[in-house]
């Protein structure tokens, strides 16, 4: 009876890569509001007038994040002898 013995395994490496992007986007709004109100008031000899003008400034900042992550996930498989035997007779 003759046999011989194939060594033969494998091993599975996992290799895993992640990716983040991370994107701000600011917007900035100013507003801005004048009023001016004038009055006459008229008297028999004299006639004043003022002015007043009020000025209103408003901003806004809006900041807006998005972060996206990506994981990858690679199974590579490499072969090499010693670990599984396999008897085979004939």
């Amino acid at each position: 009876m003759n046999s011989f013995f194939l060594l033969e395994s494998y091993r599975i490496f996992s290799t895993t890569t992640t990716t983040t992007t991370t994107t701000t986007t600011t917007t900035t709004t100013t507003t801005t509001t004048t009023t001016t109100t004038t009055t006459t008031t008229t008297t028999t000899t004299t006639t004043t007038t003022t002015t007043t003008t009020t000025t209103t400034t408003t901003t806004t900042t809006t900041t807006t994040t998005t972060t996206t992550t990506t994981t990858t996930t690679t199974n590579i498989i490499t072969t090499f002898n010693g670990l599984m035997y396999i008897c085979v007779r004939f």
